[in-house]
């Protein structure tokens, strides 16, 4: 039997590593519910709509080719809770072993960078929380990175097919893709300029070729299909002021307090590098502040562990990587070379803490960075979670509006609906018809002026800067204005009106906890 090789160890053992940290932060996202509603309504016949009576109907989702692949899977009787979490998370292994291979491509001599980039990736935290969330992000992420060495990442000459379909792939799953597609694209053709290279030439014009008529393709079916060029949620989520400029920023600063490492190897790749580093290291490096600005721009996102910055990371790590393998040279003094694996090993070692919900950084520090704004404390103050704490409250909120749309399934008629705040577990087990308070499938509420810049008590977090209360749509004549779980112990909020409201009492056979009540708030006045 053949020994296994360092490098195929420290392969294994970083992929045991990553999965490791992939299984300690296994979640599903309310909001990937939301895709696996338009799933679940394509898949039976019903087309890509989320209420079945929406003329004309609204794209209330972000990655159209993962509703597609999630359709797919409800095609063949894979259950997309189950389904996504593989698929994501295949997606995650398979970025760690692309990553592998590219630094064995791109410094071949230097195989303690390559270990110390594969270990880097292994143990990224927001990667592998990102893993299993029921949302595409990381076949986004993967999309992304395979781009970007389909171009640059083979000293023998881009990969034109493989560079063209994962453009398409980036395109098609998130409509802010073709941002990436024209940075790519753009920073190859500079370079190819630069260097007179035809090859990366021609490869970063059918690149980016491929991600524009692939947009403007989804854009044509996108209007003929919703009446729209922009997805809804789009237009529900984003808006530039001065005040989301500013919340867009304490986003990233506060990112990059809790990930000072990954600061660390952004400033030091060119330090290190300087004169050595190749032109697919300077492209992987300058994604960091693409995917900044954009953050600023957009307003940051309430979720956890910096999802908007997710595409950028496995690029930092290459180049990162790269900066340490081009002092790995004989003509380089010992401690220099030394020096940089430690180095290497600090950003590594500063990045795991926050797996603990442990900070390196001041706690005044990431206070004064607070984003989030919709959680508050009983004197009305901001609560200030940390990012384990905020994955930890998406996952048992989660898990709580599953059960509330089961309740609701169970107890009211299939022709009722309901006006909600938080669509997706709630809608796709209730199957009833939704009345969205924050406007992702239900435009009229985009139609009311928000303020630009609110007062400290009324701002929110990122991607709730539109919500209604749920009596704005009264005139529509929903059956409920609201539906709760009310756990045992739990008092009846003032003001049920009786005859109208309902309190339900739900069963242990139902798989609920005894003592778990269902409180429907009836539409009618």
């Amino acid at each position: 039997m053949k020994a296994l090789t360092p490098r195929t160890v420290g392969l294994l053992a970083a992929l045991a590593l990553f999965l490791c940290f992939v299984w300690r932060f296994q979640f599903l996202c309310d909001d990937g519910y939301i895709s696996f509603r338009y799933a679940y309504n394509l898949a039976a016949g019903n087309g890509l709509v989320y209420n079945l009576d929406a003329v004309p109907p609204v794209e209330g989702y972000t990655e159209f080719l993962w509703v597609l692949i999630l359709a797919a899977g409800q095609r063949i009787g894979l259950g997309p809770e189950g389904f996504s979490q593989v698929m994501t998370a295949l997606a995650g292994v398979w970025l760690l072993l692309s990553v592998h291979k590219s630094a064995q491509r791109q410094f071949p001599q230097a195989p303690q960078a390559v270990l110390l980039s594969t270990l880097l990736l292994a143990t990224c935290v927001p990667l592998a929380v990102w893993s299993t969330s029921g949302m595409g992000t990381m076949l986004y992420v993967l999309a992304c990175f395979l781009t970007l060495d389909a171009l640059t990442g083979h000293p023998q000459g881009p990969r034109i097919f493989a560079a063209c379909m994962a453009a398409a792939a980036t395109v098609l799953l998130r409509a802010d893709g073709a941002l990436w597609i024209a940075y790519v694209g753009l920073a190859g053709f500079s370079f190819a300029a630069l260097k007179s290279d035809r090859s990366w030439a021609r490869a970063a014009v059918a690149l980016s070729a491929t991600g524009l008529l692939v947009f403007l393709a989804h854009t044509l079916w996108r209007w003929n299909y919703y009446g729209d060029w922009l997805p809804n949620t789009a237009r529900a989520k984003l808006g530039v002021s001065s005040f989301t400029l500013m919340r867009g920023a304490h986003y990233v600063a506060s990112f990059g307090l809790v990930f000072p490492g990954l600061l660390i190897a952004w400033l030091a790749t060119p330090l290190l590098g300087r004169s050595r580093l190749g032109a697919s290291a300077w492209i992987a490096w300058g994604s960091v502040p693409l995917l900044v600005t954009y953050s600023i721009l957009t307003g940051g996102d309430f979720m956890c562990f910096g999802r908007f910055l997710l595409p950028c990371l496995a690029p930092l790590i290459l180049a990162f990587g790269a900066a340490i393998g081009s002092l790995q040279h004989a003509d380089i003094p010992v401690p220099y070379r030394r020096c940089s694996i430690a180095l290497g090993a600090v950003v590594l070692a500063l990045g795991l803490p926050p797996a603990w919900n442990q900070s390196c950084t001041s706690t005044a520090w990431l206070q004064s960075m607070a984003f989030r704004f919709n959680a508050r404390q009983a004197d009305g103050s901001v609560l200030i979670r940390t990012e384990r704490e905020q994955w930890q409250a998406m996952r048992d909120r989660a898990i709580e509006w599953k059960q509330l749309g089961r309740a609701v399934a169970l107890h009211t008629d299939p022709a009722d609906s309901l006006v909600a705040g938080a669509i997706g577990a709630v809608g796709y087990f209730s199957q009833r018809r939704m009345f969205d308070q924050f406007g992702l499938v239900s435009p009229e509420v985009l139609e009311v002026e928000k303020p630009s810049n609110p007062s400290p008590s009324g701002r929110r977090s990122p991607g709730h800067d539109r919500h209604l209360p749920a009596t704005f749509f009264l005139p529509q004549k929903p059956t409920w204005l609201g539906a709760r779980l009310l756990l045992p112990g739990q008092a009846v909020p003032q003001g049920m009106r009786p005859g109208l409201d309902r309190l339900i009492q739900l069963h242990a056979k139902n798989g609920f906890e005894p003592g778990t009540r269902l409180l429907l708030v009836a539409g009618r006045q």
